[in-house]
């Protein structure tokens, strides 16, 4: 089943082997390298889109989000991951923050089972998880003399790219 990181409507692209030793990972690369690849991402959406939108939110495997918190800029008392933060691209252009998250099963969503980040705005006209009955609790239900269980129900039907434009993997980091 495809959705939000595994989709075949979305551009994926690898990230420049131009680590250590040839590496696409970030924990391989320098600083300059890590944001760059960010920024390239963030703003091939706002090219491919005619600089209609632009990506607001990156997931990450969690393992890189936590890499990224851990390194510090140099002559700063920054980390990577809040200078990306404050001067990303969309940041830059528009005002308005960027949004990162760590997800599990990033480590090995990208083609050939590698590491992926995906970068995509965070707008119904983007995609759309349909959620056809939200979690709702049924009556109590008494299974012994002092024992009660709250059951509850719910139903999702998935998510919807509806503009694979605006999003983007980078496999590899």
């Amino acid at each position: 089943m495809q959705g939000l990181i595994n989709s075949s409507l979305v551009t994926a692209t690898t990230a420049p082997a131009d680590g250590a030793a040839g590496a696409t990972t970030f924990a391989s690369k320098t600083n300059d390298q890590v944001i760059r690849d960010i920024n390239s991402a963030l703003t091939g959406i706002a090219q491919g889109t005619n600089w209609l939108y632009y990506a607001d939110t990156l997931l990450l495997p969690p393992a890189v989000l936590v890499g990224m918190a851990g390194r510090i800029i140099q002559y700063t008392q920054i980390t990577l991951l809040e200078w990306i933060k404050q001067y990303n691209v969309l940041t830059v252009q528009t005002g308005r923050p960027l949004t990162l998250a760590g997800v599990r099963g990033l480590e090995t969503a990208g083609l050939g089972g590698i590491s992926r980040m995906v970068a995509y705005r965070r707008d119904p006209q983007v995609l759309k998880m349909w959620i056809p009955m939200p979690h709702k609790f049924l009556p109590v239900w008494q299974r012994g003399p002092m024992i009660f269980d709250v059951p509850g129900i719910f139903r999702i039907g998935g998510v919807e790219i509806r503009l694979p434009a605006a999003m983007r993997y980078l496999d590899g980091v």
